[in-house]
């Protein structure tokens, strides 16, 4: 279950949403982790129906810990993260995340 470091080759930071004040939403302190970045957008329904928009896709490290509303930085650009889905490969499973277009 282990993702080659080669393929790993942009720096993306990532921010655990902790909550939400009157302001707007609040996140922790970013990390930065290694992923392997496809830009492409594309226009699909969420599962309650709603249309997102994503730009990009990231393939990281299984351990790596985000869940749908984290916030992710790629390129200089903060989006929030819409799904965290295991991606297969090669007969293994690594952790890939799915990243909106929207304000982040």
């Amino acid at each position: 279950m282990r993702v080659p470091g080669l393929l790993l080759r942009t720096p993306i930071l990532l921010e655990r949403h902790t909550g939400n004040r009157g302001d707007g939403d609040t996140y922790a302190a970013a990390v930065q982790v290694m992923a392997d970045v496809k830009t492409s957008v594309r226009v699909s329904n969420g599962p309650e129906g709603q249309t997102i928009t994503t730009w990009a896709t990231c393939t990281v490290r299984p351990t790596v810990t985000v869940t749908a509303g984290d916030r992710v930085t790629v390129h200089g650009v903060a989006r929030k993260v819409a799904s965290v889905a295991p991606i297969q490969g090669a007969g293994r499973t690594v952790a890939g995340l799915l990243l909106t277009a929207g304000d982040g």
